[in-house]
């Protein structure tokens, strides 16, 4: 079942009911969904004569309710009706009292009723698995307790029964915030914190404090009240409501017990009473620190008081009691102080660690707010006026600037900039704080600094401005030295050696003798590949002719073009690594993980494949036609060739289109059966389909060394997939046989993709030719419109899902364009590489790609592997290193044709 609490009062307050014909609307609109709830289940009664003995919801059983839950959401809407019939009365009451007696009898008949079924609802849902649902459902049979208990005026029972629904409201957005770090999504808590702050503030509190002041126990403390009476026995039905929280966050239901609280606090010569038994007992526990204490706890924890007395502030208005006003103002000035000292603490002691490990890390924005928090602190009410605190709080702000420039000198000295650090010192001399200055005040909260700390600071204040004086009047006279080599037995006198602890290690440099560089190119050298040395001869070089002068430009020529390929290739991996690297984490992120939680509070997925490949063959398609126009003209001249030509190169692209539009569906429908990383593995194996292709549709015969690689890497995949065959998750069923098939499958047509896009380079004609831009943005085109077009036909519905998802989870489009991107940008570097190279080069360069997403898989996404799954990994990229041994080794033979 949905989320009951969502489906009827947050249904409820988002329509923004304010009139009774807004309520007779919605009751309407919840008339139409039972009927077609009681159709779709066959609750519908047919023959009205004697109903009651004939009709079927009232019949409705636990094993209906755990066969289909749409059985108790036809109860639940039920109830839900009737308690929007109560509220349009209510509501026409508010404006007329005409037939007032009885129309308040058809209310309270309507919230028994209500009541009724959500007592029904309570016993199907008795083996709910789901702890939240059930306290939902308690919680909304309470809220109509309540209702109905104002109504009659039955004050025990509403407090009772509003208690239950404070706390229970409470346990439910606590857990729905613990949720929010999993995977429900910040927008899942806002909403259920929005729906609690609405019942509390306009309906729950505002009902307790009715009942209490007509049995005359008005209490300033709510949340206390609703602790201590959710415990009475008046309303056994709705008991079950506590044995849950009990059970996961007992501390929402513990009493709080007045006689050990504190009633005031005491600050700076005011007293000031508490008046929220909250309040105090959280300041009680605030006030227990110790040396172990986390200060981001305490700072959070403050923090939390501040809202409590804030929200208390605002709903006990007492500005015509001046003494209760008074008393809350200082209250307020006595957290808000507490919270920044904690705050304090917490930068200085990160300051401390930072400065204890001898690690470089800027501290100064650490300081600087340390001194905004002492400017917050000399705005607080009281402060002003209170002469002494005021000027302390001056001194501790100098103080803690002065500590912060000196950090800011120590960073001059240790750049040898020893004028500016001197500088430093000098201005902070002239505003130096004395030491009676500085202990009018004895301590600040949680010892931010004492007499010692400033006793200290001062002490190490003057050996550092001598020894910063020093460096720079040291400084000062070294410059009339000159160079070393001219004054080489002049050394600068009256200063202090320093013996090192260990002795320097001399290494040497990595440099380029210049005029070496350049006899290098004019002189020949052996370099041992003769059995003996010849003799140098003295007479000049005999005069170079015509022809060696011409082969030498050409030599110089050819080296420089093989250098302008280097240079290109290079720039092509490392981009394309950047760029698919960042495009793997993406595709796992959308095909693996979870966006949010559905009404039954399971993990949902993004599940529409087709989307995204649709997404990103047009974000590729444009991003190509970019790329073709700045760098090759306009790609569609390929088809203003002679006709026949035309028509080929037509037959080329719808062939390497389907191939391609086929094999990534294919490959993402995989993943439900294998995990991501058997994908990734399988997909680095693209040598076996390409070798494969070409065995089968050619002939070719390759190298023993290939057929060895081919083993090695099926051998791996093997290994990996096998070693986890029976795995079962939320996001693949185990069933690893059928994966590997359809992964297969995709990687046949991987290859098929890559063998006909070297013939198309191969096999070119005409006028216009096909370069790697063109393909790109051609390819794509054909790719985004096969797709679309399959899509609109036959997978409609998966457009009309993604709309959804990117509604509920916005996230989703987000990770979507950017796949688009990277993976279109990726592939300007594919088509450059297969242009330029060949489809090996490229296979190569996207393999080792592939190793390093899966290790970013694993140290990102946190996956375990096991020792065989590693062996398999080893084996898959041991493959394909020996691949690049041999090819390493020299020139292969090339694959011959049958």
């Amino acid at each position: 079942m949905d989320s009951p609490l969502n489906t009827t009062i947050g249904v409820r307050m988002n329509a923004y009911l304010t009139s009774p014909d807004d309520f007779r609307k919605q009751r309407k609109r919840i008339n139409k969904r039972i009927a077609k709830l009681r159709h779709d289940l066959g609750l519908v009664t047919r023959d009205t004569k004697q109903y009651k003995t004939k009709e079927k919801t009232s019949g409705i059983t636990v094993q209906d309710y755990e066969k289909d839950p749409n059985y108790g959401l036809v109860l639940l809407l039920t109830a839900e009706r009737d308690v929007l019939y109560a509220l349009e009365i209510k509501n026409t009451l508010e404006i007329s009292n005409e037939h007032g007696a009885g129309q308040k009898n058809l209310m309270v008949s309507r919230l028994k009723k209500a009541l009724n079924t959500s007592k029904k609802i309570l016993e199907l849902a008795q083996n709910e698995a789901s702890a939240l649902v059930r306290i939902e459902l308690y919680i909304f049979a309470a809220l109509i307790q309540g209702q109905l208990s104002v109504t009659k005026k039955q004050w025990e029972l509403a407090r009772t029964s509003y208690s239950i629904a404070r706390v229970g409201l409470e346990f439910w957005t606590a857990v729905q915030k613990e949720g929010e770090k999993e995977f429900q999504g910040e927008d899942v808590f806002e909403a259920a914190e929005t729906l609690e702050k609405e019942l509390v503030d306009n309906v729950i509190d505002p009902s307790l404090n009715l009942a209490l002041s007509q049995m005359d126990a008005r209490a300033v403390d709510i949340k206390s009240v609703s602790r201590k009476h959710c415990h009475d026995e008046n309303l056994p039905y709705l008991s079950p409501t506590i044995s849950i929280i009990k059970a996961q966050k007992p501390d929402l239901v513990s009493e709080i017990s007045s006689t050990e609280l504190i009633d005031s606090i005491e600050w700076r010569g005011h007293e000031a009473q508490i008046y929220n038994d909250e309040v105090a007992y959280n300041i009680m526990a605030l006030l227990k620190t110790d040396e172990n204490t986390d200060y981001d706890i305490l700072g959070t924890n403050w923090s939390n008081v501040l809202d409590i007395h804030s929200q208390d502030i605002e709903r006990n208005n007492d500005e015509d009691d001046m003494e209760k006003s008074q008393n809350r103002a200082i209250l307020l000035t006595y957290i808000k102080y507490n919270l920044l000292f904690a705050s304090m603490k917490r930068d200085l002691l990160i300051i401390d660690d930072i400065t204890s490990s001898k690690t470089y890390r800027n501290v100064v924005p650490f300081y600087d707010n340390i001194i905004t928090i002492t400017q917050d602190l000399k705005e607080l009410p009281g402060v002003y006026n209170d002469e002494e605190l005021h000027q302390s709080l001056e001194d501790l702000e100098k103080y803690f600037n002065a500590k912060k420039c000196i950090y800011v000198a120590n960073l001059y000295i240790a750049t040898n900039k020893y004028a500016e650090a001197l500088t430093i010192y000098l201005s902070l001399k002239d505003d130096f704080i004395t030491e009676e200055q500085f202990t009018k005040f004895e301590e600040f909260p949680y010892n931010i600094t004492s007499n010692i700390d400033f006793e200290k600071y001062a002490q190490d204040f003057n050996a550092k401005f001598l020894h910063a004086h020093a460096l720079a009047h040291n400084a000062l006279e070294s410059k009339d030295i000159g160079s070393i080599v001219e004054n080489s037995n002049k050394f600068q006198t009256g200063l202090e050696l320093v013996d090192l602890a260990t002795p320097p290690k001399i290494h040497s440099i990595l440099s380029k003798p210049v005029l070496f560089d350049i006899s290098y190119n004019y002189i020949n050298y052996d370099l041992g590949r003769s059995s003996s040395a010849a003799p140098v001869s003295t007479s000049p070089a005999p005069q170079t002719s015509a022809e060696d002068q011409d082969g030498k430009k050409r030599g110089a020529t050819v080296s420089m073009k093989k250098q302008g390929l280097l240079v290109t290739l290079v720039f092509c991996v490392a981009g394309l690594y950047g760029s698919f690297l960042s495009w793997s984490v993406l595709q796992e992120r959308i095909n693996t993980k979870p966006y949010g939680i559905d009404g039954s509070y399971e993990p949902e997925y993004f599940k529409a494949p087709l989307v995204v490949n649709i997404v990103q063959a047009l974000f590729a398609s444009i991003i190509g036609l970019v790329y073709s126009s700045a760098t090759h003209g306009n790609p569609f001249l390929i088809f203003t060739n002679q006709k026949l030509i035309s028509l080929q190169y037509f037959k080329w692209f719808l062939l390497i289109s389907i191939t391609s539009s086929l094999s990534s569906p294919l490959g993402y429908e995989s993943l439900k059966h294998v995990d991501y990383l058997a994908y990734l593995l399988a997909k680095s194996c693209k040598l076996i389909p390409v070798m494969l292709v070409h065995l089968v549709m050619y002939g070719t015969r390759f190298p023993v060394f290939k057929y060895v690689v081919a083993g090695l890497v099926t051998a791996g995949v093997a290994v990996f997939t096998s070693s986890h065959t029976s795995l079962k998750t939320s996001i693949n069923d185990g069933k690893t046989g059928l994966g590997m098939a359809q992964l297969i499958g995709s990687m046949v047509l991987d290859g098929l993709t890559n063998l006909t896009q070297d013939q198309l380079f191969k096999s070119q004609q005409g006028t216009h030719r096909v370069t790697g831009a063109s393909l790109m943005c051609i390819l794509n085109l054909f790719v985004f419109v096969l797709t679309a077009a399959y899509t609109a036909v036959f997978k409609s519905s998966e457009l009309t899902y993604t709309l959804d998802f990117v509604h509920k989870y916005p996230e989703v489009l987000t990770n979507i364009l950017a796949f688009a991107v990277f993976g279109s940008v990726g592939q300007v570097f594919v088509f450059v590489i297969l242009e330029k190279f060949d489809s090996l080069v490229l296979i190569t360069a996207t393999v080792t790609r592939k190793m390093l997403s899966m290790i970013l898989s694993v140290v990102l996404f946190g996956h375990n592997l096991t020792g065989v799954q590693w062996l398999g990994v080893g084996l898959v990229f041991g493959g394909v290193g020996f691949e690049g041994v041999k090819k390493a080794q020299g020139p292969s033979v090339k694959p011959k044709k049958e």
